[in-house]
């Protein structure tokens, strides 16, 4: 194990010093522990520990990852002084993000961060948005896990046995080191659209028509006529034919206005105009003859017919009265 501690000024009374070392890394599963995977802490040697303690470094702890070769640089808490000397175990991610393989140099610098403010995170899948309903407290727990989130890393965490990535994008408050603190602290966190959104696109397929279905101002309107989701569940197309049977069937004063009126037939009916019935000959004069005068007492005879029949009975009386 290399170890330097980088003292600026040296001896009692000076700067405080900093623990900077090199250690050989390896990930985390090769303990069997996996579920240490689904988080943002390491494995040290007891011998970092007693270094620390001897540097007076406070909890909590932590480190800034450098891997020199690649110019890549993260920050880390650290779990426990387990691992075998001159060795530490890194999750899986935070070898990815530092572009490491098994046995490679990793120097290890503490440091301190500021308590952190705002977190803006990407999801690197759709499944986090369609898995998870309510992502602010399943993160709130997952965070717990973590020491510290450092700007373009990609951390995992595991929620209900499935594996979600997540990008950090931007931290606040903004230092020199891009990372903040996130142990004790109220994080307000913002999320980016997942990685693999795609907007939905509106395809015009009837431009300029009136028809259901044709398309207004760049969007597809459908009419309620054919039966939306909305439609169905109000039962709109029996409601509609009720409606049209009850007001044809209403015994109310009729409002249609005089003279021709449209001819309304069924559909697929075709009209060729009404049928003519021929008169019979000689039907006219019949009727005439038939026909009472507009002058009749109701009772079958004529005016003059009464007026007869009254002197007639006149003269009956006048003879009687003179026989007598």
């Amino acid at each position: 194990m290399m170890s330097g501690y980088g003292i600026p000024g040296g001896g009692r009374g000076g700067p405080a010093r900093r623990f900077d070392t090199y250690f050989r890394c390896y990930p985390i599963a090769v303990l069997d522990r996996k579920q240490l995977n689904y988080g943002g802490k390491i494995l040290m040697p007891p011998s970092a520990l007693e270094k620390l303690t001897r540097l007076h470094i406070a909890y909590p702890m932590v480190f800034e990852l450098h891997n020199g070769r690649q110019q890549k640089m993260t920050h880390a808490g650290v779990l426990e002084f387990i691992a075998e000397e001159e060795r530490v175990y890194l999750p899986h991610w935070m070898m990815q993000t530092l572009s490491l393989e098994p046995g490679d140099l990793l120097q290890i610098k503490s440091t301190d961060l500021p308590a952190g403010s705002f977190i803006k995170l990407q999801p690197q899948s759709m499944s986090f948005i369609k898995t998870i309903s309510d992502p602010k407290a399943v993160l709130e727990n997952a965070l717990r896990n973590f020491s510290a989130l450092t700007k373009g890393d990609k951390f995992q965490f595991l929620y209900n046995g499935e594996v979600f990535e997540l990008a950090v994008l931007e931290v606040k408050p903004q230092n020199n080191s891009g990372a903040i603190s996130c142990v004790e602290t109220d994080l307000e966190v913002d999320f980016a659209p997942p990685l693999d959104y795609v907007e939905p696109v509106l395809i015009p397929t009837n431009t300029g028509s009136n028809t259901p279905g044709s398309v207004v101002a760049g969007g597809r309107v459908t009419a309620i006529i054919q039966e939306g989701s909305m439609g169905k569940r109000i039962g709109y197309s029996v409601l509609a034919a009720t409606a049209v049977a009850n007001a044809s069937a209403f015994p109310g004063k009729s409002t249609r206005k005089a003279g021709p009126q449209p001819l309304r037939l069924p559909s697929g009916t075709l009209f060729f105009g009404y049928t003519i019935k021929p008169g019979k000959a000689g039907g006219d004069k019949e009727a005439q003859g038939k026909k009472q005068s507009m002058f009749s007492s109701g009772g079958g005879q004529t005016l003059r017919a009464a007026a007869n029949n009254k002197r007639k009975h006149e003269e009956i009386k006048g003879k009687g009265d003179k026989s007598g």
